[in-house]
């Protein structure tokens, strides 16, 4: 997938996730009072996962690991500047499920 079409990609899934947020943060139940929560950033967005995902899916790569370790990683570097290992990014990728199946369905 060329940079143009990744850069493409994610303005139309950031625009989605943006929305989704919004909508999902008013369907939340509330934490309880004695229970604290943390909401420190997790280095990259659920829209750069679902991009990379996506770019993944549209790409000529058989197995996710090298696409991520060989092209993404050595290429793609200065397009997600907060780019995490490749162990982080499937802990990660877990988290945006809902919103990447929501977004497909959508589009």
């Amino acid at each position: 997938m060329l940079r143009d079409k990744i850069t493409e990609t994610f303005v139309k899934v950031d625009d989605f996730c943006n929305e989704f947020e919004i909508l999902y943060s008013k369907h939340q139940l509330p934490a309880p009072s004695n229970v604290k929560t943390r909401n420190r950033k997790a280095g990259m967005c659920d829209s750069e996962i679902i991009t990379l995902l996506i770019a993944f899916h549209g790409g000529q790569f058989r197995n996710f690991k090298h696409f991520y370790v060989d092209y993404v990683s050595v290429h793609l570097r200065e397009d997600f500047p907060g780019l995490v290992s490749y162990n982080r990014f499937i802990e990660l990728s877990h988290r945006c499920a809902i919103a990447f199946m929501l977004f497909l369905h959508h589009c």
